[in-house]
């Protein structure tokens, strides 16, 4: 885990920082032939290279984000659901 500097966290002088894009790589890749879908709740660019291997064995690749905040290489990868509208067709299902 990395350690990230900062002055103005006088108490510990900084944060861990995760490397969850890493570990969320090696998970999808490790256990592939555990699973038919692939859900991706980010909108982050550096995962389209991810989504591309997954697709490559037959994976259905789907990604959650909000629109404005996701990556258009992700948008041509998956099947992109906007957080926005799930949140409006949960509510309306209650």
């Amino acid at each position: 885990m990395k350690f990230i500097r900062d002055k103005n966290d006088v108490e510990h002088g900084g944060h861990r920082k995760a490397n969850l894009d890493v570990e969320i790589t090696l998970d999808a890749v490790d256990l592939k032939d555990q699973y038919d879908s692939f859900v991706l709740c980010s909108g982050d660019g550096d995962f389209e290279p991810l989504l591309k291997y997954l697709k490559a064995h037959r994976k259905r690749c789907v990604v959650i984000s909000t629109k404005g905040h996701i990556a258009v290489e992700l948008v041509r990868q998956a099947k992109f659901l906007d957080f926005k509208k799930l949140k409006k067709e949960i509510e309306l299902r209650k």
